[in-house]
């Protein structure tokens, strides 16, 4: 058969499939939400992966700048904030550091606001970042190697300035516009914001750890009542702040006092769920200097009686814990080098699922 009529027969056989061709519309959707159950991960792919823990159903991810470490949640305002890097010739070249907003509705960019090109990345730590309790103001800590806090207005979308530290780091929210800092010398700070967001006051409590002997780690988690802090050995401080901007030391108890050589560690070791005011820990079987080691099992503790109520074998190693924040709680475990999320239930001890697939080297996870 020539080739032209060869073409012209094709032709013709497939002229009456394209009338059945719908066009296609394209459109953004909306996401309305996972319930008690929605989580988002962060990872070392500068993405933020949102999925709904009940089915396992990712419903969306953010891409993010370059050194992205934590997205700070604002469910008041319905956004999500992040400090993030851009580099004019991707890795190499002009730095510019922004804050930048997301919606919730959508995932799309909303806002950004330039910051002095020099905030924390690297190591995921949790505390580089913050929002004021009165959800206006977004504190990015910086590293250059002087410590120093850079301010941003959320609401008008302004860079306020920056707040030298030296001495201390890390952001940790509390009250309606200060923020809580780790010292070296064993103390902590607080720095108090005017309505403005500039600094009003700063103090520092006494000292409370022994730097040498067990540090404190910078991997707290926020109660209603102030934030918890955990020394390398598993000694529990509560650490708030009064409305006069003085910092009260609160010791708790030490983790470990049932059961010797058990240690906690991970990325994200320790999870707080509000509703029955206990404290989740990722533990493992190890000595001095193991901080930084998955757990194996996870340890409840009710902070009222501070006894142990239960422990959980992991089926899979995890550097990182969180728990949902309803009456049937759930339980969020992974390990950074995993592409695995593991899902418990608490109150029956047993795992229910598994979510494959994350993007590589997950870190955080964290409730919606």
């Amino acid at each position: 058969m020539p080739f032209r009529l060869f073409l012209f027969c094709l032709l013709f056989v497939m002229h009456p499939l394209r009338a059945d061709i719908t066009t296609e519309t394209l459109k953004v959707e909306e996401f309305n939400g996972a319930g008690p159950h929605g989580i988002l991960v962060m990872n070392f792919e500068n993405k933020a992966e949102i999925y709904d823990a009940d089915t396992g159903a990712l419903h969306g991810q953010i891409s993010l700048g370059y050194g992205a470490n934590y997205v700070e949640i604002d469910r008041h305002n319905k956004q999500f904030h992040v400090a993030e890097t851009y580099l004019s010739r991707h890795t190499r070249g002009e730095r510019t550091d922004v804050v930048s907003s997301y919606s919730f509705r959508n995932l799309s960019s909303e806002q950004e606001v330039m910051i002095p090109a020099k905030h924390s990345s690297g190591s995921p730590i949790r505390s580089y970042s913050g929002i004021s309790g009165d959800g206006r103001f977004m504190l990015v800590n910086n590293i250059t190697p002087a410590m120093s806090v850079s301010v941003v207005d959320l609401k008008r979308a302004a860079f306020i300035g920056e707040i030298a530290t030296a001495g201390c780091g890390l952001v940790y929210p509390v009250g309606k516009r200060d923020f809580l800092q780790l010292c070296g010398d064993g103390r902590m700070q607080l720095i108090s914001l005017d309505k403005t967001g500039k600094e009003a006051s700063r103090t520092h409590s006494e000292k409370f750890f022994e730097m040498e002997q067990d540090p404190v780690m910078e991997k707290a988690v926020k109660t209603d009542a102030g934030w918890i802090f955990m020394t390398f050995k598993g000694q529990l401080f509560l650490v708030s702040a009064s409305r006069d901007a003085q910092i009260a030391i609160k010791p708790l108890f030490t983790l470990d006092a049932e059961m010797a050589g058990w240690r906690p560690g991970g990325l994200q070791p320790i999870a707080y769920h509000q509703p029955s005011h206990s404290l989740l820990v990722l533990m493992h079987e190890g000595g001095d200097d193991t901080h930084k080691d998955p757990g194996t099992e996870v340890w409840l503790f009710d902070l009222t009686s501070q006894r142990l109520l239960h422990r959980q074998k992991l089926e899979q190693i995890a550097s990182a814990i969180e728990v949902s924040q309803d009456e049937n709680p759930l339980i969020y475990t992974l390990f950074i080098g995993s592409e695995t999320l593991d899902i418990y239930d608490l109150r029956k001890g047993r795992k229910i699922r598994s979510i494959e697939g994350l993007a590589s080297a997950p870190t955080f996870v964290m409730n919606l």
